[in-house]
C-alpha cells in the first residue's frame, strides 16, 4: 500500500512536552511497581520466592508486538487514530493506580499482581502508540532529539516511580504513593485532552498488520538490522544483568545500589541522552553508529576493569557512572533507526516488533548473564559482552541506511517506500 503524502506541521513546544510526557508516565507506573514493590513487600518480610512474581509485570512489554497491528488497525473517528488509544490506555492507567492503592500490603499481594498485570498492559499499548504518534509528527531530522527526548522521558519515569516515590512511602503511605503515581498520570492525559492529531496516511488492515510481524524482517537489509540489534542487546544486556549483584559482593548497601543504579545512573543517562540526540543530528546516522560502537565497548572496558581489580568504592562508583554515559549513545541512536525502519502505513508494528527483539536478547541474555556469572565470574561475562561489541562494530560497515533516514527535511515519512 502507498501512502500519499500530506502536509506536515511544526512541532511546537506543547508536542515536544507531551512526548516526554508520554515515555515518563509509562514508566512511572511500571517503575514503582518493579523496583518499589518487592522492597516494601521485603520490609513487611515477604519471602524472595514470592517476589519473584513481581518480574511478571514484564510480560507484555516482551509480546507487545502481537497486538500492535491492532493498534496501527483500529481507528476511533474524530477522536484521532492513536491519540484515541493514548487517551484510552492513559485513563486505564489512571483507573487502576488507585486500586491498587486501596489493597492491603501484605495480604493483598496477589491482587495487587494481578492489578499491576493490567496496569502493564495499559503502559505497554500505550507504548506502542506512543511509538507510532512520534513517527507520525517526526520529520526524520527530527527523530534523533525525539529518541533523546524518549529515553529522557522513560528514564525520568523511572526516577520517578522506582525512586523519589519511594522515598515518600514511609510519609505517605502505600495508598498515598497510588495517588502521587496516578497525578503524575493525569497531567499527561491533560496534555492529550487538548492535542489534535495531524490526519494520517491510509494504514494497514488488521490481516496485513499480522502478516508485517513475519515480512517486516524479510525486506531488504532488514536481517542484518536484526543481526546488529542483537549484538548491541547481546553486549548491553549481559553487562546491566550483572551489575547489581556485582556491586552486592562488593559490599554495598541496597540503598546505596539503587540510588547509583535508579537514580545517578538514570540521571547521567539522562544527560547522555540529550547530547546524543544533538551528535546523531551534527554527525549524521551512519558516523554516529561507528561513535555508539566505540562508546559500548568503551563503557565495557571500564566496567572489566572495575571487576577484575581491588578498586576503592568511590572510584567505583564513578565507574559505574561512566558505563551509564557510554550506554547513551546507544539509547538513543537505536530507537532513532527503529523509526528509520518503520513504514508509514504500519508505524506501531513496525517499530514494536524491533523494540521487542531488542528487549527479548536483553531480558534473556542479562538473566543468563547471572546464572553463569557463578561459575566464569563476571570479568567474563563483560569480555563476552565486549566481544559482541566488537562484532557489532564490524556490521556496521556492512549496514545499509534505510531510504529516507539521512535526516533531510525533504524526505518525509509518508512518502512511499
Amino acid at each position: 500500500m502507498n501512502a500519499v503524502p500530506l502536509p506536515r506541521s511544526k512541532m511546537t513546544r506543547a508536542r515536544w512536552a507531551l512526548l516526554a510526557s508520554l515515555y515518563m508516565t509509562q514508566y512511572v507506573g511500571q517503575g514503582f511497581l518493579l523496583i518499589s514493590l518487592p522492597v516494601i513487600m521485603r520490609g513487611h518480610g515477604a519471602p524472595l520466592e514470592q517476589l519473584g512474581l513481581v518480574y511478571l509485570l514484564g510480560i507484555f512489554w516482551i509480546v507487545k508486538f502481537l497486538w500492535a497491528p491492532l493498534v496501527d488497525s483500529v481507528s476511533f473517528g474524530v477522536h484521532g487514530h492513536y491519540r484515541a488509544w493514548l487517551l484510552l490506555t492513559q485513563g486505564g492507567m489512571l483507573a487502576v493506580l488507585p486500586l491498587i492503592g486501596q489493597c492491603r500490603l501484605p495480604d493483598q499481594f496477589y491482587l495487587i499482581i494481578a492489578l499491576g498485570l493490567l496496569h502493564s498492559l495499559f503502559s505497554a499499548t500505550q507504548d506502542i502508540a506512543s511509538d507510532a504518534l512520534a513517527y507520525t509528527l517526526l520529520l526524520p531530522s527530527e527523530r534523533a532529539l525525539g529518541s533523546s527526548v524518549q529515553t529522557a522521558g522513560g528514564l525520568l519515569g523511572n526516577i520517578i516511580g522506582g525512586g523519589l516515590v519511594l522515598m515518600a512511602y514511609p510519609y505517605v503511605g502505600w495508598r498515598g504513593c497510588s495517588w502521587l503515581l496516578a497525578g503524575t498520570v493525569a497531567l499527561c492525559f491533560i496534555q492529550l485532552l487538548v492535542f489534535s492529531e495531524p490526519a494520517h496516511t491510509s494504514l494497514i488492515r488488521l490481516s496485513g498488520g499480522m502478516k508485517r510481524i513475519v515480512t517486516f524482517w524479510k525486506e531488504e537489509g532488514h536481517a542484518c538490522w536484526l543481526l546488529l540489534l542483537a549484538c548491541y542487546a547481546l553486549g548491553i544486556g549481559m553487562v546491566w544483568g550483572i551489575i547489581p549483584p556485582m556491586l552486592a559482593d562488593c559490599g554495598w548497601s541496597v540503598g546505596r545500589i539503587g540510588f547509583t543504579v535508579n537514580i545517578a545512573g538514570s540521571l547521567v543517562g539522562m544527560a547522555g541522552a540529550v547530547l546524543s540526540g544533538r551528535l546523531v543530528k551534527s554527525l549524521g546516522r551512519k558516523r554516529m553508529l561507528w561513535t555508539t560502537s566505540a562508546c559500548v565497548i568503551s563503557s565495557l572496558c571500564v566496567m572489566a576493569v572495575s571487576s577484575s581489580v581491588e578498586i576503592g568504592s568511590l572510584p567505583l562508583q564513578i565507574l559505574i557512572l561512566s558505563y551509564f554515559a557510554g550506554m547513551s549513545p546507544a539509547m538513543v541512536l537505536l530507537p532513532t533507526l527503529m523509526l528509520d525502519h518503520a513504514s508509514p502505513e504500519s508505524p506501531a508494528t513496525d517499530y514494536t516488533v524491533q523494540f521487542c527483539a531488542l528487549t527479548a536478547i536483553q531480558y534473556i541474555s542479562g538473566g543468563l548473564s547471572i546464572v553463569v556469572a557463578g561459575s566464569v565470574g563476571y570479568t567474563n561475562i563483560l569480555i563476552a559482552g565486549i566481544a559482541a561489541e566488537f562484532f557489532a562494530l564490524l556490521l556496521v560497515s556492512r549496514f545499509v541506511l534505510p531510504r529516507g533516514a539521512g535526516g533531510e527535511d525533504a524526505a518525509s515519512p509518508y512518502g512511499t517506500r
